[in-house]
């Protein structure tokens, strides 16, 4: 797992990192609107926080193209999966490891 280091709680808005939920990706219609809510709502309840979405697949923005956005600002990746299989080993860690800066 890894480790996301503490940021002082009087940082300045726009200097803390983004938050990316990263969410696997679904041919059902109805999952794109269900990750739209749930981010909409972390936003509603976090104002100021830059909160963006990354796919692993199927779906887009996939996480690469939500990482290359960010250019080099620092995030909090968030995998929004059930289980530590193989997209939380693997796909995540290797789309930042080939990410801008992060």
């Amino acid at each position: 797992m890894h480790r996301i280091r503490h940021l002082p709680a009087n940082r300045p808005a726009s200097a803390a990192p983004a938050l990316v939920a990263v969410a696997h990706g679904s041919r059902d219609p109805r999952t794109p609107q269900a990750v739209a809510a749930l981010l909409d709502r972390v936003r509603e309840l976090r104002p100021g926080l830059d909160v963006r979405l990354g796919h692993i697949e199927l779906n887009a923005p996939l996480l690469p193209d939500a990482l290359d956005a960010l250019g080099a600002r620092e995030a909090v990746l968030v995998p929004l999966l059930l289980g530590r299989g193989h997209h939380v080993k693997h796909d995540i860690p290797a789309s930042v490891a080939a990410a801008p800066a992060l």
